[in-house]
């Protein structure tokens, strides 16, 4: 086709103009718990660089953690009621599944999204007769192991795309008779900060801070990682170790009991900090010398790749989403799950040898900024978002 110049300007300048002009992508993010953990950090990552290309709003508890945060970010923030502690058919779940959902249509009314984001399976519940009702596309993000065959079914014939954070939730959902064919992999990721020189006195034998941060439920395991200390420690190690968690969500106050009685009964009590939980790990960071992620059913475990763009080393259990993330002797040490004579020799290994740690990190780095960049992630779920509009 022969253009003249001043045609081809003329065509160049209409494309950009009705380019400029076109609608932005609107979705709304929807998470019905208020406080902030690991599912909550990545859907506030990917909501700031999403609000980047396309009109982003969220629907969670108001006066929250996530609220405040969302609030910072500029997003436009709608109030939904908090869920009851404990998922069951009860009366009560029954009211909050009938006011949430009217609070939801209001919402949805009022922001007029082409998409509703479900960040969990809760989300995708809370939302689901919202959006048969007022005819929106739900997406799911599939981030738990948890789920019964039955609900998982349900979230997934509401939704007309999964995304799952790792090959260990795909596979959950397939084994429970979930078509495959309607599930995208998306890993979580994180921002990746400028390298910072730790003291290099700091990784001394048997003088390391082990680390183990999670909410406190019985499948994250802390009470393997206070049985490891306590086995290095009467091995004459001098080491120190943080938990660093909290049942933030009030649903194992049971669990939380026991850990706190575990420590205080032992002889190495003075020698185990319980931190509390941190939303925001940034201070915490440079006293941790290792962290050790001791669950053996963890669906991602989106503060291994954390530690690992802060060049510290990771050990953590040989199955499900860590083992996906870990490559052992490369970029991480991985031991047995549920094995506590197995952690205590791999934590031994890490706690003498700073040749090995300084490679296990600069290995673990580079993994982590060639493969869970925040930007790609938020590109990866930005084209099924378009994929779906146009289905």
């Amino acid at each position: 086709m022969n253009i003249k110049s001043g045609e081809y300007l003329f065509v160049m300048s209409n494309r950009r103009s009705k380019e400029s002009n076109t609608e932005p992508i609107r979705v709304l993010l929807v998470n019905p718990e208020g406080k902030i953990a690991g599912a909550e950090q990545s859907l506030l990552l990917l909501a700031r660089f999403l609000s980047r290309k396309m009109k982003v709003f969220a629907a969670c508890p108001d006066l929250s953690p996530l609220g405040e945060q969302m609030h910072q970010l500029r997003i436009g923030t709608f109030r939904i009621m908090c869920p009851p502690r404990r998922f069951n058919l009860t009366v009560v779940w029954l009211f909050y599944f009938v006011i949430v959902n009217l609070q939801l249509i209001l919402i949805i009314r009022k922001t007029a999204p082409v998409i509703i984001h479900a960040n969990n399976s809760r989300a995708l519940l809370a939302s689901m007769l919202a959006a048969f009702v007022t005819r929106k596309k739900i997406i799911w993000h599939a981030r738990d192991l948890a789920n019964s065959a039955s609900v998982s079914k349900i979230c997934a014939f509401f939704s007309c795309r999964i995304i799952v954070v790792s090959n260990t939730v795909k596979k959950s959902l397939v084994d429970q008779g979930i078509n495959g064919a309607v599930i995208d992999l998306v890993r979580n990721a994180v921002e990746i900060k400028e390298q910072r020189v730790r003291p290099k006195d700091k990784h001394r034998a048997n003088v390391l801070t082990f680390a183990n941060i999670g909410q406190f439920v019985p499948w994250k395991k802390q009470d393997l990682f206070i049985d490891a200390a306590a086995g290095l420690l009467q091995n004459g190690s001098e080491a120190r170790f943080m938990i660093i968690g909290d049942d933030i969500f009030g649903r194992d106050t049971k669990y939380k009991k026991e850990l706190l009685s575990r420590v205080k009964t032992a002889a190495c009590a003075d020698k185990i900090q319980f931190v509390g939980w941190h939303e925001d790990l940034e201070q915490l960071w440079d006293k941790v010398d290792c962290l050790v992620h001791t669950a053996g059913t963890e669906p991602f475990g989106r503060v291994i790749i954390e530690a690992m763009s802060r060049w510290i080393p990771v050990i953590a259990a040989n199955s499900c989403g860590p083992a996906e993330i870990i490559q052992n002797g490369i970029t991480g040490l991985l031991f047995e799950p549920g094995d506590v004579k197995d952690l205590i020799t791999v934590m031994q290994k890490i706690s003498g040898d700073a040749k090995l740690a300084g490679k296990l990190v600069e290995a673990a780095h580079r993994y982590v900024e060639s493969n869970f960049k925040a930007e790609d992630t938020a590109d990866k779920i930005t084209e099924i978002y378009k994929n779906v509009l146009a289905a």
